[in-house]
């Protein structure tokens, strides 16, 4: 991934409706754990789906820093979405495994996630790993 000199704040939601959702939103922790410094998760909190369409998702926010472009860290999570069962689009409501960037530092990268209320409940459930 592509580098900067300093560690930019990060905030990252995680989610799956799938049938194994938890092991697949834990298999992705662990996976962010080897590429955001400082990491820390909050609990696991069950929600509908926003579309309405697919069954209720398991969420997890997750904070750290990072030291590569934002660009970077898009295409590294893309990839391992792609690897682990994620088609796009998600036709039927079914999402193996989902992977945002909610914020990159000051900026707002996903401001419709941000007005999630899970992911209020979520950032109070922060802890450390």
């Amino acid at each position: 991934m592509n580098s900067t000199t300093q560690d930019i704040p990060v905030l990252l939601t995680i989610g799956s409706n799938a049938r194994d959702a938890r092991r697949r939103v834990n298999e992705a922790c662990d996976y962010l754990r080897g590429i955001i410094a400082g990491i820390h998760f909050s609990d696991a909190i069950c929600a509908p789906s926003y579309t309405g369409v697919g069954a209720d998702y398991v969420n997890i926010a997750v904070t750290g820093t990072c030291t590569c472009s934002s660009e970077a860290l898009h295409r590294e999570l893309r990839r391992y979405e792609d690897t682990h069962g994620r088609h796009r689009p998600d036709l039927h409501g079914d999402v193996a495994i989902d992977i945002d960037i909610v914020t990159y530092g000051e900026d707002v990268l996903k401001p419709a996630d941000m007005a999630q209320p899970w992911l209020g409940r979520a950032l109070e459930l922060i802890h450390d790993c």
